[in-house]
């Protein structure tokens, strides 16, 4: 009986230390386990704060290129309109100038030479004067100095002074204008004086 005892004992004794060993075992691949996988884990989260971080950077350095090309470009369209605005009130002060111009009496002069002129160089009878109302005072001088039939009327197209000689049979228009004149020196200034200002921003 005691020995039956013993044996049993000595069995269950057995059996509690494998049971101890194997909880130690197991205990220990836990800590292994948990030890990896916090491992793999810091290194993940390690890894995504990088990329969290590059992409942030990546955002504000895009972001910043772009506020700088707006500033750029917003400046540029700033000194563009501050030229227009330059350019405007240079030529409105020109085109006041010249309406002061046809009051006088060198005004008259060059009007009349210049229709005489087109009478010797060129054959236009019957063609049309076109004038401003202003100067109605000169619409008989102007047929006389042309020296053939023609007839002279107001154009509400020609708001500074000159003429516009148009002969319809032979399809001829010579614009004398001071509207013309003041256009065309407008297009040579936009052509030739940029002002340190590239075209091109709007």
């Amino acid at each position: 009986m005691d020995t039956l005892e013993n044996n049993i004992n000595l069995i269950l004794d057995e059996i509690s230390s494998l049971a101890q060993e194997e909880r130690l075992a197991i205990s220990k691949q836990a800590e292994d386990f948990q030890e990896k996988e916090l491992s793999r884990v810091k290194e993940s989260i390690e890894q995504g704060a990088e990329r969290k971080i590059q992409d942030d950077m990546d955002e504000i350095i895009e972001s910043a290129k772009k506020q700088i090309a707006q500033f750029d470009n917003d400046q540029k369209q700033k000194l563009l309109n501050h030229r227009e605005e330059l350019i405007q009130r240079v030529f409105a002060t020109v085109g006041k100038k010249l309406s002061e111009y046809t009051y006088t009496d060198k005004y008259e002069q060059e009007i009349l030479a210049k229709v005489t002129e087109a009478g010797a160089n060129h054959s236009l009878e019957n063609s049309i004067f076109q004038m401003t109302k202003r100067d109605s005072a000169l619409y008989e001088k102007i047929k006389e100095a042309f020296g053939m039939p023609c007839e002279v009327k107001s154009d509400v197209t020609v708001e500074i002074g000159g003429f516009k000689l148009v002969n319809l049979q032979q399809g001829i228009l010579i614009d004398e204008t001071l509207d013309n004149r003041l256009q065309e020196q407008k297009r040579w200034f936009y052509q030739n004086c940029d002002l340190g200002v590239t075209e091109g921003v709007k």
